[in-house]
């Protein structure tokens, strides 16, 4: 989770997901590497 305490987004309060890696370690991933994680993540359902 990406913004800070809130649990819902602030603008539709649609529940946000916490990410099970660091933002450090996801903002070293190059965009390919961003995409198959979040798709891992989909395909999971932990999105």
């Amino acid at each position: 989770m990406l913004n800070g305490h809130n649990k819902n987004c602030i603008k539709c309060e649609t529940p946000l997901a916490e990410l099970p890696i660091s933002f450090l370690q996801y903002t070293s991933y190059n965009s390919d590497e961003r995409v198959a994680f979040l798709m891992r993540l989909k395909t999971e359902g932990k999105i």
